[in-house]
Order: structure tokens, then C-alpha cells, then sequence
């Protein structure tokens, strides 16, 4: 059973944080109880990006379709748009997990590298040296207690400088991993690893199946099908929401006009981006940049 993509929206309702706790885009938790529930028994699309520090206990999970365990100083990253699917957790099992939507990834250019680097993406399970988790472990005491805090002055810029400094020192770690350790791909998770590398490269001038079908000399059906099977999604909400994610980038950290913006994109005029952009996310792109 799949049940509806995690949110930091919807692990807010699980913690009941009240108000001041809450930071737009996102959470830092280490109780673990309040989700076992929850979690078990179901995939989970994480809309979002959510990284997680394995303390105590073990946890077995499926990360789109490939089965990992997490012991002790394991980090795992998952990426947005990754299909989990929880199989096991010890009662012991102890860890500190960060989440921060879509929406907070858009307003932090630089976050986009840490999601498209292929070695994160080929590798969501990051075993540590003890001297490193033991640094990231006192990193994580602090950034836990800040975002406890009810009300400080400039809380949730203080929290993306802290998370992009955390991200930064995983990108590091990241880039040490020897390509030749690197896991063995299957032909069809080479597929989609190119489907990737070219989504990244084309996605803002080129949105059609067809296209990306004939980069990989596949038909588009064939590769169509290889990347449900393989995400679990459909290809076209793999490019779509590529699209929709560059334009809240645009909309919150340039002054761009909204036709400067669709012209960007490659839509041929603006009432063809606003009409997408509002189909995507339920509302205009005025309105979301208004908002933020």
C-alpha cells in the first residue's frame, strides 16, 4: 500500500508542533515513536528531501525497489521523489532525521547540486568513520536545539544557513567515495541514472518524452515503462516537476518577470506557463511568489 507523499506538512500534524516551533519547509526530529506507526507497513513518496542519522538500533527499508539496512553511524539521504518502503525497525532504534520541502530546496539555489549529484542519488545509504559521525552527531545536538527554540530572532534563515553548511560537509564525504565502490547498476538503473543526467541538462528548454527517448536510443514507450518500474512515477511527472521546481527558484531568488520567466523555461508565451504552473500547484505563479 502506498500512502500519500511525506511532507514535512504531514509530519508537522504527526509532532503537533504548535506555532512557534514551526519553521516554513523545515523539520528536525528525533522521536522516532510518534512515526513508527506510520511509517511501517507502506511506501512513502518523500516530497522533499530528508536525511537521516542512524544513532542506535537498525532499520531495514527498500529505497526505490533496492533493500538497504542502516546500523549505527549510517547517514541515509533520501532524495525527492524517492519511494521508500520501511521493512523493519528495531525497538531500539534511535535517529535524528531532517526534512525540508520542495519548496525551501527552490529558495536555496545551491541545495539543486546536492540532489543531482550522482553519487548521492546511486548511494542513499553513507556509512561514516567514527570521528566523522561523532562531529556531524554534536553538529546535529546544536541544529536540533536551535530549531526547538520558540521565536529567536531570524530562526529560519539562521536554520537553511546551518542545514546547507550540514549538506555541504555530506557533499564532501559524497565526493571521497571511490568510483569503483560505487554500486553495480542494472541496465534499467543505468537507464533511469541517464534519463536523470539528461532531466538535469534539458529539463527548462525540452519537455517531451520523445526527446529524452532519443538521447538513450529507446522508444518512448520502452522507456516509459522503465521509469515507472523503476521510480514508481511516471516520466512525464519526473519532467514536470523539474519544470516546476526551476520556476519557484526563479520566483523566489530572481526579479524576473513572469514572462522573462516562461521565456526561460521554454513555454511559448506566459499565459501557457501560468496555466501550467497553476495545474501543478494549485496556484498561480503571482501568488506563490507573493506568498514567499
Amino acid at each position: 500500500m502506498k500512502k500519500p507523499p511525506f511532507t514535512v506538512e504531514s509530519i508537522q500534524s504527526l509532532f503537533e508542533l504548535n506555532e512557534k516551533q514551526r519553521v516554513p519547509g523545515i523539520i528536525i526530529t528525533q522521536e522516532m515513536g510518534q512515526v513508527r506507526d506510520y511509517f511501517t507497513g507502506a511506501q512513502h513518496l518523500i516530497d522533499g528531501l530528508m536525511i537521516g542519522f542512524c544513532y542506535q538500533g537498525q532499520t531495514q527499508l527498500k529505497v526505490n525497489f533496492t533493500e538497504y539496512t542502516a546500523n549505527p553511524g549510517t547517514v541515509l539521504v533520501l532524495l525527492p521523489h524517492t519511494l521508500i518502503e520501511p521493512l523493519a525497525v528495531t525497538e531500539d532504534f534511535e535517529t535524528l532525521s531532517i526534512v525540508i520541502s520542495l519548496d525551501f530546496i527552490a529558495s536555496y539555489p545551491e541545495i539543486g547540486d546536492f540532489i543531482t549529484n550522482d553519487k548521492v542519488r546511486n548511494n542513499p545509504q553513507l556509512l561514516l568513520t567514527e570521528k566523522q559521525f561523532t562531529l556531524l552527531k554534536q553538529f546535529n545536538s546544536f541544529l536540533k536545539n536551535y530549531y526547538n527554540q520558540e521565536d529567536p530572532i531570524n530562526k529560519g534563515e539562521v536554520l537553511k544557513h546551518l542545514i546547507f553548511a550540514l549538506i555541504t560537509s555530506i557533499t564532501g564525504m559524497y565526493n571521497a567515495i571511490p568510483i569503483s565502490k560505487n554500486k553495480i547498476r542494472t541496465r534499467q538503473e543505468k537507464i533511469v541514472d541517464n534519463f536523470y543526467y539528461h532531466l538535469s541538462k534539458h529539463y527548462k528548454q525540452e519537455r517531451s518524452v520523445a526527446f529524452y527517448a532519443d538521447l538513450l536510443c529507446l522508444s518512448p514507450k520502452y522507456l516509459t515503462t522503465i521509469i515507472r518500474e523503476q521510480t514508481g512515477k511516471s516520466i512525464l511527472i519526473w519532467i514536470n516537476e523539474a519544470v516546476v521546481l526551476q520556476a519557484k527558484t526563479l520566483l523566489t531568488s530572481t526579479d524576473l518577470s513572469i514572462k522573462e520567466i516562461a521565456l526561460a523555461l521554454n513555454f511559448a508565451d506566459a499565459s501557457l506557463f501560468c496555466r501550467f504552473f497553476k495545474r501543478y500547484t494549485g496556484i498561480t505563479a503571482m501568488e506563490f511568489r507573493n506568498k514567499k
